[in-house]
């Protein structure tokens, strides 16, 4: 797994996934994603280059989300392929945190 961090302004950070978001993932890139995920800002998640999503990883995935949001930050997530698109819709993670299906979609959400 591939992540990459991108302040594109004040308080507005996208973290690109790629590969597999698989238990050994987590294990590798856990402590870097709660770390740029939990400031309390607006983060998006860039999905689109994820091929396999585990119930580990949304984990991960909601425990910072719930940091962020309790530090006053949102959190969203864009780009996910249809079976990964399928498993977050089922799992209700996209309760917690919108899935879109575009990045200007995404952004526009945390700008509201």
């Amino acid at each position: 797994m591939y992540l990459k961090k991108e302040q594109v302004e004040e308080g507005l950070t996208i973290i690109t996934l790629t590969g597999r978001f698989d238990l050994q993932a987590v294990v590798e890139i856990g402590d870097e994603f709660t770390a740029h995920a939990t400031g309390g800002g607006g983060v998006i998640v860039d999905l689109r280059g994820v091929n396999f999503m585990a119930s580990v990883a949304i984990r991960l995935l909601i425990t910072s989300a719930k940091q962020n949001a309790g530090k006053g930050g949102g959190m969203v997530m864009y780009g996910a392929d249809p079976l990964i698109m399928e498993s977050l819709n089922v799992s209700g993670i996209t309760k917690l945190i919108p899935l879109f299906e575009d990045y200007h979609s995404a952004l526009a959400s945390l700008k509201h």
